[in-house]
């Protein structure tokens, strides 16, 4: 372009900036002429006086309140027993040298899978390289690994539901990991 014609395109956008700076300027709210909007008076109120008394108003009768009396036997009184025998724990031979048990019968089958569950996830996350992992990565891995803990604790407390949705997501997070 030539420097004649650049002067004139700035010389043009110079004005057209000058007439949209002064629209703005000038503009202004314009008013109705003539006084602010009149709020009406309030309308009149008619009170009509009578000489009469009003009727009285009658008290809404309630029923008499029934009072219950207590219709049990009086507490019986026992003598304690003069020869307490002591209990005595019988264990079958062959049983675990822990006494406790899982609470139903399925239960027992279903605490080996969820520790098969457990023993995949640990596996699986034992084979992830840490020091290759990125950060976000990093902290993938150890939210598995205390999820892995975290089942284990379940499954000694016998909660089994827990136990297997932690299982399960750590395993989840293994696999993701160690692709």
């Amino acid at each position: 372009m030539s420097t004649n014609h650049r002067a004139w395109m700035k010389a043009a956008g110079f004005s057209l900036a000058l007439v949209v700076a002064s629209g703005c300027a000038t503009a202004r709210a314009v008013s109705a002429p003539g006084p602010p909007l009149q709020v009406p008076p309030a309308p009149p109120r008619l009170l009509v006086l009578s000489d009469e008394p009003p009727p009285p108003s009658e008290a809404p009768t309630l029923p008499s309140p029934v009072v219950a009396t207590p219709s049990s036997p009086p507490p019986v009184v026992r003598a304690p027993n003069p020869d307490p025998k002591p209990v005595q724990t019988v264990v079958a031979p062959g049983a675990p040298a822990d006494p406790r048990t899982f609470g139903r019968p399925g239960d027992a089958s279903r605490g080996k899978a969820i520790n098969d569950r457990i023993g995949v996830a640990s596996r699986t996350l034992a084979l992830v390289n840490v020091a290759r992992l990125s950060a976000a990565d990093r902290v993938e891995y150890e939210q598995a690994h205390r999820f892995i803990q975290q089942a284990k604790q379940a499954v000694r407390e016998r909660n089994l539901v827990f136990a297997a949705t932690l299982a399960d997501k750590a395993a989840s997070l293994a696999a993701g990991l160690a692709n």
